[in-house]
């Protein structure tokens, strides 16, 4: 398989190509059967023409999906570079290229600066040179992701204007939650536990099952929770989540570990908190992980 993914956008490429090529050459075949001299072809094109045109018709059909879905594809395949090279001339709609498609290039490309920790790129793109849907998936991804990125960089106001507007959406649950997700995270931050319980509430009710969602909760009980039950039940989904909460904003990282350090050390188990403080050091982390790390390691050694 990898080769298939290797030479998948090159498959892209060829599959418009050959449906755009496929698609002249019905044309041509539409002209000459109106043409004198060729009534054998017209009869002939008269039973196997409207057949026919599914062909080239399907074929640019399976290119404009794909085309539009291959940058967020590389992101996920873990091809930054190649992502953003992909997405660089297409963040903006054409007459070949449709508004929806452009979003998605923009949303690929801040996914892609997202797992590079380019931040203020990934902000810049979300929050200025194009209009926001007002209804939709993608108004709630695009929202979405303003309040993450807002998180990251610490920017309160960014991650509360993201919330207001979407928070107007309906009909797209997953991204809703994980933006309702975000929301209480800042009210955590803010040490408004009634914000926090009512947000994290309002995302769970969107969709329980989202790691974002119980990343969420996580960090609530780390910070608010005296029950020991429930820590271990932060330390147990924390485990299960990991690898998801990760791949999306690997900033993150050495956070999770911090957390899990700080989930220990309340529970007494004091040598494995050291080590998880001392793994979190050597994780991929951004400046707010950076400052998590050492706000734990600080309540630590009191």
């Amino acid at each position: 398989m990898e080769w298939f993914k290797r030479y998948t956008p090159l498959g892209v490429s060829f599959i418009g190509s050959l449906g755009l090529g496929l698609t002249l050459t019905y044309f041509i075949g539409v002209g000459l059967a109106f043409q004198p001299g060729w009534e054998a072809w017209a009869d002939s094109f008269s039973y196997w023409g409207p057949r026919l045109v599914f062909l080239p018709a399907g074929l640019l059909l399976v290119h404009l999906y794909c085309r539009m879905h291959l940058g967020e594809w590389l992101v996920g395949e873990g091809r930054l570079e190649e992502a953003l090279d992909y997405t660089a001339d297409r963040l903006d709609r054409n007459l070949m290229r449709s508004k929806r498609e452009a979003l998605h290039h923009r949303l690929a490309r801040v996914r892609a600066l997202v797992r590079q920790q380019a931040y203020d790129q990934a902000s810049g793109l979300l929050w200025s040179g194009y209009a926001v849907p007002r209804s939709g998936r993608l108004a709630a991804r695009i929202r979405r992701w303003q309040a993450e990125i807002g998180l990251r960089r610490d920017r309160p106001d960014s991650v509360r204007e993201a919330y207001r507007q979407g928070e107007k959406l309906s009909g797209s649950p997953t991204p809703l939650a994980r933006l309702a997700a975000a929301r209480a995270e800042l009210a955590l931050r803010e040490e408004t536990e009634a914000d926090f319980v009512e947000h994290a509430e309002g995302a769970d009710w969107l969709d329980e099952d989202a790691p974002r969602v119980d990343w969420s909760w996580i960090l609530g009980t780390a910070a608010l929770e005296d029950d020991d039950e429930e820590r271990e039940w932060a330390l147990e989904r924390l485990d299960e989540i990991r690898e998801s909460v990760v791949e999306e904003l690997p900033g993150r990282h050495a956070e999770i570990e911090a957390i899990r350090a700080e989930l220990l050390d309340a529970l007494g188990r004091m040598d494995e908190a050291k080590e998880a403080i001392a793994r979190a050091r050597e994780l991929p982390m951004d400046e707010w992980a950076k400052r998590v790390c050492q706000r734990v390691e600080d309540e630590m050694t009191r």
